[in-house]
């Protein structure tokens, strides 16, 4: 709990009343890897918050579409399930063994209402969410393979050691064949420059 403790005084200092509450309220959770948190048509009720551990946020079309991997430090949900309790258009499930702080979204609101202080960690929650799906999106979305494979190898090292390539190359938008070509022509490139 001290990690997003941290995290939340990183955003704006916390008075010692909100903190207190939110010790009391939040509820430590573990998954064991494999697990799914969230199945799709399922709503998102908790907002979480990952202090150990990586998820993968996906969805089924003809293949796995991954949307997000998320780790240590990161904050996680569903966005319109979780807004709007509606379905869920995505799966979540627990790519490593993870220990996860949450809240649910009555939480949420009842915090925001008593600890008016929290609307500003909330809108910066929020923004930072929103701006790094855009980031996402145009990093992975509207680049050539090699240059997708460029951005996960310089930003997201550590992924590539401990995910399969199945997961790695949906996460960047590709196949598994475009996926080695891609590290073919990277680390081709690499080379050629020293």
């Amino acid at each position: 709990m001290e990690l997003l403790i941290a995290y939340l005084h990183s955003i704006a200092r916390m008075s010692p009343a909100l903190e207190a509450h939110l010790r009391n309220i939040l509820q430590r959770m573990v998954f064991e890897k494999g697990t799914v948190i969230l199945r799709e048509g399922a709503i998102c009720r908790h907002i979480f918050f990952i202090e150990v551990g990586l998820v993968q946020i996906y969805r089924m079309e003809d293949v796995i579409v991954t949307r997000w991997i998320l780790e240590q430090k990161d904050i996680f949900i569903s966005p319109r399930s979780f807004f709007r309790q509606i379905a869920s258009e995505y799966t979540i499930i627990a790519l490593e063994n993870c220990i996860c702080w949450s809240i649910t979204r009555k939480q949420l609101e009842d915090v925001c209402r008593l600890f008016p202080e929290f609307l500003l960690h909330r809108a910066y929650i929020t923004e930072e969410y929103y701006c790094r799906s855009e980031d996402r999106h145009d990093e992975m979305q509207l680049m050539p393979a090699v240059d997708k494979y460029a951005a996960l190898a310089e930003k997201r090292e550590n992924l590539l050691y401990c995910l399969p390539v199945g997961v790695l190359a949906s996460y960047i938008g590709v196949g598994e064949s475009t996926f080695y070509a891609a590290r073919k022509e990277y680390h081709d490139r690499r080379r050629n420059k020293k």
